[in-house]
């Protein structure tokens, strides 16, 4: 049932579905050590779908709930849902404006040895955690986790199209930080390690964004002006906006509001936008 209300983008029946099996399980104590893989993947089903949704102290409660499940039985299946608790809790906290319990949990999901043994959990955390710098408009430690992001064995192990948003995501923060030549030499890099995938259609959006990063980053370069309002007005008209929790890790209209209105940053729009679409 779940893979098929995922495929639908079923979000919001897929939470109650994963709730009324965990309590018909639970009301028929089916439960068991045995099974215990399938109470926290209905669990993740869950918090994932509130996520989804944006209902974020709902998710921080389930949350709560798998983290005492992952303790039950010895901690049995702890190393494989604990990346799962962290970096979705993460997440959660953020959007609520509680970026410092964040970093908080972040830094304690490093300590954790059991997610580390595997790479890709590794990874993931510390684009998560280049997020948080970004967040909080610390550009330069955003690059240097990038950085190192990007020499980690089991980078080149993941998706081209997460390798693709990192990348992009390397561009904004070298802009932001102020250096510019990174910014038109990452460009080029993209443009050449990418290529094929650039093609597809479907990351028209992507590339529109790095056209629009550039100009931004020469008119900066050369002391000159770009006419930001209309680009921003005629990108939004052409592409649909993104989702929060989308892989582009940031959503590149608001990222180009941001700097058409810089006394709101990009993460008060994150926040907002978050707000906005539960109300």
């Amino acid at each position: 049932v779940a893979p098929i209300l995922i495929q639908k983008g079923a979000y919001r029946e897929l939470a109650d579905y994963a709730q009324a099996t965990l309590d018909d399980f639970e009301s028929e104590n089916l439960f068991s050590e045995d099974n215990h893989t399938t109470r926290l993947r209905l669990r993740i089903f869950r918090i994932n779908s509130l996520l989804k949704l944006l209902r974020l102290e709902q998710a921080l409660k389930e949350l709560e709930i798998f983290c005492e499940e992952l303790d039950m039985y010895h901690r049995q299946n702890f190393n494989e849902f604990a990346f799962h608790f962290y970096a979705n809790k993460v997440f959660a906290l953020k959007l609520a404006r509680r970026i410092d319990e964040a970093q908080a949990v972040l830094d304690e999901a490093f300590l954790q040895k059991e997610i580390l043994k595997n790479g890709t959990p590794e990874v993931f955390l510390l684009i998560s955690q280049a997020d948080q710098y970004f967040s909080k408009q610390d550009y330069e430690k955003a690059i240097l986790t990038l950085n190192r992001l990007i020499k980690h064995s089991h980078f080149s192990k993941l998706d081209a199209e997460i390798r693709l948003f990192v990348q992009i995501f390397r561009v904004v923060n070298f802009y932001e930080a102020g250096q510019h030549k990174q910014v038109a030499d990452t460009a080029k890099s993209i443009r050449r390690s990418f290529r094929n995938l650039l093609k597809d259609e479907f990351y028209e959006k992507t590339t529109k964004f790095l056209e629009i990063l550039l100009r931004m980053n020469t008119a900066a370069v050369e002391g000159k002006k770009v006419f930001l309002k209309a680009a921003l007005r005629n990108f939004t008209e052409a592409y649909p906006p993104s989702e929060i929790g989308d892989n582009q890790i940031i959503l590149y209209e608001l990222y180009l509001q941001s700097k058409l209105n810089p006394e709101y940053s990009y993460y008060q729009l994150l926040c907002n936008k978050a707000l906005q679409a539960v109300s």
